[in-house]
């Protein structure tokens, strides 16, 4: 499911993308630099918006109640923690990072939802495994989404797509 505020780290594995159109590719691109750059910290803005499967996903994780999210963090990690943690296997714990998000629900746009995170991300064998996002809280959100939204985040399908969306970013910052 979800895209959005869900995504706070799928944010820099989708930013990724060379198919992001916009202002988005922009970022990916900057998202890339960074972390080929060889600076000691990658630091840069991710976004993330769903598609139209994970749109359905949304939906059906969260019965109808969201339709649609669009998200974006600030992001800032250590780049030997990401790259030594990928090449020995492991699991990288990442720092707390707000991620913004704008939900959509049949009738209502809720927006600038704060959901601070701190992703959970373990590799094996060059791979990302498992990502867990590890909500932290969730602000400005009223208390009955907060359940639903808070579930969505840990789900298997949430989970999959994060690790496929980081894996894709990093066969191909890696590839450069």
């Amino acid at each position: 499911m979800l895209n959005g505020c869900f995504w706070a780290f799928a944010a820099l594995a989708m930013a990724g993308d060379p198919d992001v159109p916009g202002d988005r590719a922009g970022e990916a691109d900057r998202c890339l630099e960074q972390f080929n750059a060889r600076h000691p910290w990658i630091e840069c803005r991710a976004t993330f918006e769903p598609d139209a499967q994970a749109k359905d996903a949304i939906s059906e994780i969260t019965s109808g109640m969201i339709r649609d999210a669009s998200c974006h963090t600030n992001l800032r990690l250590e780049r030997k923690g990401l790259v030594g943690t990928y090449l020995l296997g492991g699991v990288l714990q990442l720092q707390p990072h707000d991620v913004f998000c704008d939900l959509y629900t049949e009738a209502y746009v809720l927006s600038q939802i704060k959901i601070t995170v701190a992703p959970k991300v373990t590799f094996l064998n060059k791979t990302v495994t498992d990502v867990s996002l590890g909500i932290v809280s969730i602000a400005d959100l009223p208390p009955f989404v907060v359940a639903p939204v808070s579930d969505a985040t840990e789900s298997t399908f949430v989970r999959g797509q994060l690790a496929k969306a980081l894996n894709a970013f990093l066969r191909q910052a890696l590839a450069q």
